[in-house]
């Protein structure tokens, strides 16, 4: 008997980067900093401290702090600080001294993508090095669309 697993990039399966959502974060980074920082915050999906921090370096951005609370972001479009409250919610971004919007949100979406992806990879080094010893890959096969597809033997 064999079951199939597919592994699909977040960006697919959750939409979230909808073209409102980066209108919002175009407003944002355009208004000077705000009194109240809660107007130039957005909430991410971004929940894993370690996933986003080597999201970060990958995309060559100086990461100058970091807590599995409080990360600070410096890139040349501008800076982000991402916290939350505990280790169980996804971070919020604070937007910083942004010199270029329209670079920093396609910045901001290139981020979110290879998080995405990274999750991604993360999950498909968990679930082949966690196989119980009853189960084997037969094979894998890489769709159109990123994801993945695993068929796991399972022995009877």
């Amino acid at each position: 008997m064999s079951i199939s697993i597919i592994l699909v990039p977040m960006a697919i399966a959750i939409a979230v980067t909808s073209a409102e959502a980066i209108a919002s974060i175009k407003t944002k980074c355009s208004q000077p900093v705000s009194e109240n920082e809660e107007n130039n915050t957005f909430l991410t999906r971004f929940n894993d401290a370690e996933l986003l921090r080597k999201t970060l370096c990958e995309h060559g951005v100086r990461v100058e702090s970091v807590s599995d609370l409080y990360i600070i972001a410096s890139c040349a479009e501008g800076n982000i600080i991402y916290t939350r409250a505990s280790v169980s919610e996804p971070f919020s971004a604070a937007i910083r001294d942004v010199n270029n919007s329209d670079g920093f949100v396609n910045d901001l979406i290139e981020l979110e993508q290879e998080y995405d992806m990274n999750v991604q990879s993360f999950t498909y080094s968990r679930v082949l090095n966690n196989l119980p010893d009853d189960m084997s890959l037969a094979s894998e096969e890489v769709l159109e669309d990123d994801s993945i597809l695993l068929t796991i033997n399972v022995d009877d």
